[in-house]
């Protein structure tokens, strides 16, 4: 069974390498080199080379599922309503970033960097009104890794859930409440950094005169929406967590396995099954097309982590760092958070430290708890992702608002993601 699943993932790899972008085809020839000369050195075996190359499989699977969570959005008029919503109470430029950061972050603990996307789409008109394109890109991007704690979505826990151990419903709870923090500590920033214009009371213009919206309440209908996209995201965050109770299966299948189902559940109790069919359609033709960057990126990324392993380099590196060694659990938090930071600006994925760290780092010789290791692991990469350049989220904010990555949105984020990083490392040990 490994054997077949590990021929399926080379061929992906095969098949997607050419179609992917430049920077992929390099990242993964680095990546893939050196996994090679880790385990060349060492003269594995065929079954080490077999258990290093499908390590990562899961991963791959995930991503060619996860754009499947977009046919929810097409089941009724939610993205109308939630604009109606917005519309009629947010009167303030603070208000407007926070909370759009709060949608990109709701959205996206479910469709990833849909979030970011469908956000965009719905809100973009109305920036003009109350800032600027940079803090509009500051909050899709915040906001959406804010909730890279604890959805299982994200490949943040994806990841973390695969390498250290630790199951979905440990790691969820607190997780959720880092998320609810970081959300806080987001408008906060908003709220400081608006100055007096932006909490100043706005006016949206609409067909070119300013119009009180405050004069049109959500109708019953509007509610009801409302209502039903709510329980919508519910019902599929309380399906992924029975599954994850009453099943053996790992994560990563859950989540695959829900995102084939789960719509198709939802389409036949709300009578959308042509909808539904449609958005596969739509999905086969364009989605599907556009995931070779991340099928050549994460199948890289994790055969070089498990090499890494194999070999036992991953364990001499960190024994160099003498991060056991370190006397304060906050210091080695906030340490390993901006290594994973650091790394990501010259273009090394926080994914490809966060595996390297977790097959070699072990929680009982730092002083930390498994947990509050890899709540580290996940403050790395929320940060990591949103100031690094090469991420797949400055790709699709700077493919949004027209702008280079960097100045379009990582440089903007160094200075939160400084703050981040100190608060956090205040609270993380103690959890």
């Amino acid at each position: 069974m490994q054997a077949a699943f590990a021929l399926a993932l080379l061929l992906a790899l095969l098949l997607a390498f050419p179609q992917s972008r430049k920077d992929s085809k390099g990242v993964g020839l680095v990546l893939l080199g050196m996994g090679i000369l880790c385990l060349w050195t060492i003269q594995a075996d065929a079954g080490q080379w077999m258990t290093a190359f499908s390590s990562n499989g899961g991963l791959v699977v995930l991503f060619f599922t996860l754009p499947l969570f977009g046919i929810l959005l097409s089941f009724n008029d939610y993205i109308r309503t939630m604009g109606k919503l917005f519309h009629r109470y947010v009167r303030k430029s603070y208000g407007f970033f926070s909370l759009a950061s709060v949608m990109a972050g709701v959205l996206g603990s479910v469709m990833n960097l849909g979030g970011i996307t469908l956000t965009h789409e719905l809100l973009h008109p109305y920036v003009s009104q109350y800032g600027e394109d940079r803090k509009f890109a500051q909050a899709l991007s915040r906001g959406n890794l804010s909730m890279s704690y604890w959805a299982p979505c994200h490949m943040s826990v994806a990841t973390v859930v695969t390498y250290t151990g630790i199951s979905w419903l440990e790691l969820a709870p607190i997780g959720v409440f880092l998320s609810l923090l970081q959300l806080l500590v987001i408008c906060l920033l908003f709220y400081l950094t608006a100055g007096k214009e932006g909490r100043k009371a706005q006016g949206f213009e609409t067909g070119g005169a300013s119009r009180d919206v405050q004069e049109e309440p959500l109708s019953r209908r509007d509610k009801g929406v409302l209502l039903q996209l709510f329980w919508v995201y519910a019902g599929l965050i309380l399906f992924v967590a029975v599954m994850n109770w009453k099943t053996d299966l790992p994560i990563l299948a859950i989540i695959s396995l829900v995102a084939v189902a789960y719509p198709f559940l939802v389409s036949l109790m709300m009578r959308q099954t042509g909808d539904y069919l449609k958005d596969w359609e739509i999905y086969y033709r364009k989605k599907l097309p556009a995931i070779v960057n991340q099928v050549v990126l994460f199948a890289s990324v994790g055969f070089f982590g498990k090499a890494v392993e194999i070999s036992g380099l991953g364990d001499r590196m960190i024994r160099l760092l003498q991060l056991d060694a370190w006397a304060s659990p906050c210091l080695l938090t906030a340490g390993i958070a901006l290594t994973m930071v650091m790394l990501s600006l010259i273009g090394i994925h926080p994914i490809v430290c966060m595996i390297t760290l977790a097959t070699t780092l072990k929680p009982e010789l730092l002083g930390m708890s498994a947990l509050s290791l890899a709540y580290t692991y996940l403050l790395g990469y929320s940060v990591g992702v949103i100031v690094s350049p090469f991420s797949a989220v400055a790709l699709t904010v700077s493919a949004l608002n027209g702008r280079d990555p960097w100045n379009g949105l990582s440089k903007h984020n160094i200075g939160y993601g400084i703050i981040i990083i100190a608060m956090f490392s205040l609270v993380i040990p103690w959890l």
